[in-house]
């Protein structure tokens, strides 16, 4: 019977660390969608020096939903990106935009 039982407990520990693992690759699996989405819409809304084409898209959107996240907890207006919904697009849009306008910026002064 503690054999059994000694089974059933692996059996869930082993599925709960593979659900984790799969629950991170979800995640990042969403990050590049919504990373692509923002990043190449902000680069339609915001002339920038930085060229490059989807990956550069995805990786600006990527770094937009971390500014935007920290943006929106600085102000503390809410959560930051939570997952593939508006909410979460639009946050990572505005940071984005915001860091497409600061490396405009900072590409002037050179």
């Amino acid at each position: 019977m503690l054999d059994l039982f000694v089974a059933v407990v692996l059996i869930l520990v082993i599925l709960t660390l593979v659900m984790g693992v799969l629950s991170a690759m979800w995640d990042i699996v969403i990050a590049i969608i919504l990373g692509a989405l923002a990043g190449g819409l902000a680069r339609a809304f915001v002339s920038s020096p930085i060229k490059g084409g989807c990956g550069t898209d995805v990786a600006i959107g990527v770094v937009g939903a971390v500014v935007g996240s920290l943006i929106v907890r600085f102000f503390r207006w809410g959560a930051g990106v939570t997952g593939f919904n508006l909410h979460s697009f639009l946050i990572a849009l505005l940071g984005a935009i915001v860091f497409l306008v600061v490396a405009r910026a900072l590409a002037r002064e050179r």
